[in-house]
């Protein structure tokens, strides 16, 4: 049933796929013409977040619950935040959201700062350090504020060189809050409204009020303890941050991926668990040579060894360590290899690098070849597949780009220890997308076991890549890409149409 109401999903969200994509190419020809806007920056953008937006819709839409993963997330943590407050436990709430508050809104007040600097060097262009000094002391800021500005300009040799810089930490800031901005509105949404409402009693009203002005800007052992950032600030309005933020495009940008991470983890995560699923796309995702997508392609090598080892190698180690005679060993490994399809199970074993496993595998192969002619053929079918997919050690690999891959694991646990979307408060260990490091002298943001993936990076190219890789299929494509169309739909289509019912040759 999931699958057929998937596959009626998917056939709609083509063709509205191929109306949207006739309607870009009408938007864009109104600014692509003979004079040249071909690279104009504010198409190219609106494109990006549409073409982002419209996967994220197709995700969504292909789930039997369509309100956004993000979202369902975020309930989770305001629930627990709820039930603390009619317990009248203010101290677990205010050291969860401490730190998040703190981050947020500090954040939000020094792009808003920093912005009126970048304006004010933009408006003044090769203003001498002296008369920008002056200048700043002039503007609307806190003595702390205006010193740590002073220190930061002394540090270079030339404005420019500090004007960059203020840009990059603009630009650091508004990915942070890009990723943030959900979960931050989400949050405080929830606390306004239930003071508002009829179920919140007198306790609850207290809690509140007290939870409110004790975080972020609002709270006085904040102001005293980060003067530079938070001395004669109050908490912005959610209208006011509405407005500042959603005027940039990075902040726009990367609150659109992280809702599109967020979904795809929730995607790969429910087909996992369906081993002909991942035999079936990973399989042949991994087996093509026409994808031509080499980050994608990457990650989703990745994943599939990822998912080797949570789901073939328990069954494996039980017959390499075994002591039983080969006989034994090989009547066991025909068992187990049919409970799987496609002879996954062999093509796995016959990958192993470890020593112990490839003296046993010659064992069993050297009895399968007098006694066990058919499984003897298999195996060495099996080789040829192991052999073109490359050896799997039997030590997982703990770099970033390895627990990328742990997030789609089928086997139990793997994936409830690394995710995309992490939030400073969490008790879980997880991955930032779209992030970078952001050091101040407020904090250091980068927590034990927080890990950080660049914009526009080699890893956020590889999520962007293996989106268009689950989304192809016609789907937003133009005139533009009748090449890219040629050389890759009937993979895709051939894809999909081997999971879910369709004709992959229409």
């Amino acid at each position: 049933m999931r699958n057929a109401k998937f596959t009626l999903f998917l056939s709609l969200s083509l063709l509205v796929g191929q109306v949207q994509a006739s309607c870009y190419s009408n938007l864009k020809s109104l600014f692509v013409g003979k004079t040249g806007f071909n690279n104009n920056e504010a198409i190219d953008f609106t494109e990006r977040v549409t073409r982002i937006e419209n996967f994220t819709n197709f995700l969504r839409k292909g789930k039997e619950d369509p309100t956004p993963a993000l979202n369902l997330k975020i309930a989770k943590k305001i629930n627990l935040l709820h039930e603390n407050i009619f317990a009248n436990n203010f101290s677990a709430n205010e050291r969860e959201w401490r730190t998040f508050f703190r981050t947020i809104e500090a954040q939000l007040i020094g792009v808003k700062r920093y912005k009126k600097i970048s304006d004010f060097l933009a408006e003044n262009e090769g203003i001498s350090e002296p008369d920008f000094i002056k200048a700043l002391e002039s503007m609307d800021f806190n003595s702390e504020f205006v010193d740590f500005i002073k220190k930061q300009v002394r540090d270079f040799e030339r404005m420019d060189q500090f004007k960059s810089k203020l840009q990059e930490e603009i630009n650091k800031s508004l990915v942070l809050l890009g990723n943030k901005y959900q979960e931050y509105r989400m949050v405080r949404g929830s606390l306004e409204d239930l003071l508002k409402s009829k179920q919140c009693n007198d306790t609850c009203k207290k809690q509140v009020k007290l939870l409110m002005d004790n975080l972020g800007a609002n709270s006085e052992k904040e102001t005293l303890a980060h003067p530079t950032f938070f001395k004669d600030q109050v908490r912005p309005s959610i209208d006011e941050l509405r407005k500042m933020l959603y005027q940039e495009p990075l902040f726009v940008l990367t609150k659109a991926k992280k809702e599109r991470n967020t979904e795809l983890k929730s995607f790969l995560l429910s087909y996992l668990n369906q081993p002909q699923f991942v035999d079936r796309i990973l399989g042949l995702i991994y087996k093509s040579d026409t994808i031509g997508r080499r980050k994608a392609v990457q990650l989703f090598k990745l994943i599939y060894d990822s998912h080797a080892r949570n789901v073939y190698f328990p069954k494996l180690n039980k017959i390499i360590f075994s002591t039983d005679s080969a006989k034994i060993n090989t009547q066991v490994l025909q068992g187990q290899n049919a409970t799987v399809d496609q002879d996954e199970l062999l093509v796995t074993f016959a990958r192993r690098l470890d020593a112990l496993a490839q003296e046993k595998w010659k064992e069993i192969k050297a009895y399968a070849e007098k006694f066990e002619k058919e499984f003897f053929k298999r195996m060495e079918d099996a080789e040829k597949k192991a052999q073109a997919r490359g050896t799997i050690s039997p030590t997982k690999d703990n770099t970033l780009l390895m627990k990328v891959a742990l997030l789609t694991g089928a086997g139990a646990g793997a994936y409830a220890y690394f995710y995309f979307d992490g939030t400073p408060t969490s008790i879980e260990i997880e991955i930032e997308e779209n992030e970078v490091p952001i050091q101040s002298s407020l904090h250091d943001s980068k927590e034990e076991g927080d890990q950080k993936i660049l914009l526009d990076g080699e890893f956020d190219q590889m999520l962007d890549e293996a989106s268009e890789v689950i989304y192809e299929s016609d789907t937003a494509r133009g005139p533009s890409s009748l090449k890219q169309k040629k050389d890759r739909g009937n993979i895709f289509r051939e894809l999909w149409c081997s999971i879910f019912t369709c004709n992959a040759h229409e």
